[in-house]
């Protein structure tokens, strides 16, 4: 129960793709940070989100954090954070922060072949911290994609237009990121895991499970997670786990068994013994802590 005076926070609350005063189609908005979070309700501002769209915020003034998956992350000038779809996130009101935001769907987002792919884990940063040169860069697109937004629904192209410089944006940055150092020669071993890991999170999969659907033996995938991340592959497995487990128990508008359903575990107490090895902590423990208890 909260205390006297403690004020009382809401679920992890779900946001999805709208934008604002254009017509239907948009592929990606363009908006500064100071008015996406005036369009929010006062609520959406207390409580952790689970947006279903990339965000991209570019900071050019000021200073500032914003949490994703539980971790901050420092903004200053030149700093670019992307946020990726399903990532639980958390504003701060931080009126010194001057920063554009791109935010765009799922089904609009550009693919590079040349592009590292994010995945939680994958050694790709979330924030990079541009130079001023590449800044300008970057924000000269993003004024020019605001100047192409405001005109959208003219041209049969404008859709297209703005998805292409939004694609332009993106690899500049990744220009910049290059290959993590993390990254080079990463074994096939190591992103075929990934892979089906992500495929298969809700299943529980074993590190046998998955070496056996792949073709490795746990040894392979051992030796190719400890090259990357320096860990086994059981860790990177339960680390994963650890993070969907976090990322779902924040959203107590969920209820638990809901949650218990989703990973395929049908009864109550083994999924509170499946929790509590993963988080050291049964569900409503941490949801009490995370002050988010219903």
């Amino acid at each position: 129960m909260s205390g006297e005076g403690e004020e009382k926070r809401e679920p992890a609350i779900d946001i999805f793709f709208d934008p604002q005063h254009h017509s239907g189609g948009l592929p990606v908005e363009i908006l500064d940070r100071q008015e996406l979070m005036e369009r929010m309700p006062d609520r959406h501002m207390r409580n952790l989100q689970r947006a279903r769209f990339h965000q991209l915020v570019v900071c050019s003034a000021g200073h500032g954090t914003h949490h994703v998956d539980f971790a901050p992350h420092r903004l200053s000038a030149g700093t670019v954070l992307h946020i990726r779809p399903g990532q639980v996130q958390k504003f701060e009101e931080t009126p010194t922060l001057v920063a554009d935001m791109a935010i765009w769907p799922v089904e609009h987002h550009p693919h590079s072949a040349s592009s590292p792919v994010w995945y939680p884990g994958s050694g790709v940063p979330s924030a990079v911290q541009l130079d001023p040169t590449e800044l300008s860069r970057v924000m000269g697109w993003l004024n020019e994609m605001r100047r192409e937004q405001d005109r959208f629904g003219e041209s049969i192209r404008s859709g297209e237009q703005l998805r292409t410089m939004l694609k332009v944006v993106l690899t500049l940055i990744d220009d910049h990121v290059g290959t993590p150092s993390s990254l080079e020669a990463v074994p096939q071993a190591y992103l075929d895991l990934r892979k089906a890991l992500e495929e298969q999170l809700f299943s529980r999969p074993s590190v046998a499970e998955l070496g056996a659907s792949l073709g490795y033996s746990t040894r392979t995938l051992d030796r190719a997670c400890d090259a990357v991340t320096g860990q086994t592959a059981k860790q990177v497995v339960d680390e994963r786990i650890n993070l969907e487990l976090r990322r779902l128990l924040a959203d107590s508008s969920r209820p638990i068994s809901e949650i218990r359903d989703v990973f395929g575990l049908v009864d109550s107490s083994n999924f509170t013994k499946f929790v509590r090895r993963h988080l050291g902590q049964t569900p409503g423990e941490f949801r009490r802590d995370l002050g988010v208890e219903r």
